[in-house]
């Protein structure tokens, strides 16, 4: 007898394709529990804002004329630095969920190899894409 594999979660309505891509990816490699759903549906709306974020900085300049008239970098550039921090930071809530609910490498292994396969980093960041 063979049992039916469990389907995915369905991505998160509203997810553009960066923050779907990661949201398969991920799945696809392990199972996770439900705060870890939830870390991961933050994750990648995260994915989607930069990506919106880097699309608006490449059609725009990159200075900007401030409220005093004077140059300044585009308001989007450091919100968009932001983000990159917030994304690293659920990024390492979500991998050090393993070693604090003793699961093992396995889980966190399959996270790191979706990300490398699909941001080029095993920690999402650079390699290509809204992280470069």
């Amino acid at each position: 007898m063979t049992t039916k594999p469990t389907p995915l979660p369905t991505a998160p309505r509203g997810l553009a394709p960066g923050g779907r891509l990661l949201w398969r990816s991920v799945l696809a490699g392990y199972e996770v529990s439900p705060i870890e759903l939830r870390e991961l549906r933050s994750l990648c709306f995260v994915v989607d804002e930069i990506d919106r974020m880097d699309a608006a900085i490449r059609e725009s300049p990159l200075v900007v004329k401030g409220g005093r008239g004077a140059m300044v970098p585009h308001p989007l550039l450091v919100e968009v630095r932001r983000h990159r921090e917030v994304f690293a930071k659920l990024l390492t809530a979500l991998l050090a969920d393993d070693s604090a609910g003793g699961r093992g490498d396995a889980s966190s292994a399959a996270r790191r190899m979706a990300l490398k396969r699909h941001h080029g980093s095993p920690h999402g960041l650079g390699g290509g894409g809204w992280a470069s």
